[in-house]
């Protein structure tokens, strides 16, 4: 119930859906595709590469409307568990797909996911990859709405959202969070709800997110 109480704060932001797609610069998936011939050296490969615990966000340099979301190294290890970066890309992709046919809005992404490339940390290893488009600082601001409830800091987010979305935007913010409140908060006896893990995202200057 307090989780809920927190989302309903969330979407308190909300105020007309602007389709951002028309304005923006397709994602070419082809050509990025065909770039990636491994060994890659990332530091010049990509134009930008901001990381995450396990992966990073490559913008391709010569292609900088797609990025390459790769594996540091080969294995996942979280405590006892193990899991190797291929499984954990081809479950981001099925993941990614099960929101977008409940219409969820996701990111663009390509399939298949790209295998066998040297990973980002440990370049003897081969790791898995896909690709998706890449959202810059000009479109969007990426944040984590999972990390920003659990801290009690969504107040913040909220503010830093309004700050750079225009007044109408926030209509398509809200519709767009809304869809994912509904999504998570399943019709049944309680407790019955869908879990995103890590709920994170782009929240679009021109309103969505």
């Amino acid at each position: 119930m307090e989780q809920f109480k927190t989302y309903k704060v969330l979407f308190a932001l909300i105020l007309l859906h602007i389709n951002i797609k028309a304005f923006a610069v397709q994602p070419n998936f082809q050509h990025a595709r065909q770039l990636i011939i491994p060994p890659i050296n990332y530091d010049t490969f990509c134009v930008e590469k901001p990381e995450g615990k396990d992966k990073i966000a490559c913008r391709i340099r010569n292609e900088q409307t797609v990025g390459f979301i790769v594996c540091k190294a080969s294995i996942f290890i979280d405590g006892t568990i193990s899991v190797p970066c291929r499984q954990v890309i081809a479950d981001e992709i099925v993941n990614l797909k099960t929101l977008r046919a409940a219409q969820i809005r996701t990111v663009t992404f390509s399939e298949p996911q790209i295998n066998g490339v040297n990973c980002r940390d440990k370049p003897n290893e081969l790791c898995s990859g896909f690709l998706e488009e890449w959202v810059g600082n000009d479109r969007g601001r990426f944040k984590h709405i999972r990390n920003r409830i659990s801290y009690h800091t969504v107040q913040g987010l909220i503010q830093e959202v309004k700050s750079f979305t225009p007044q109408l935007g926030l209509v398509a913010t809200v519709a767009n969070l809304r869809a994912i409140r509904n999504y998570m908060h399943m019709v049944g006896p309680p407790p019955s709800y869908r879990q995103i893990c890590d709920l994170q995202g782009f929240f679009l200057i021109e309103g969505g997110f």
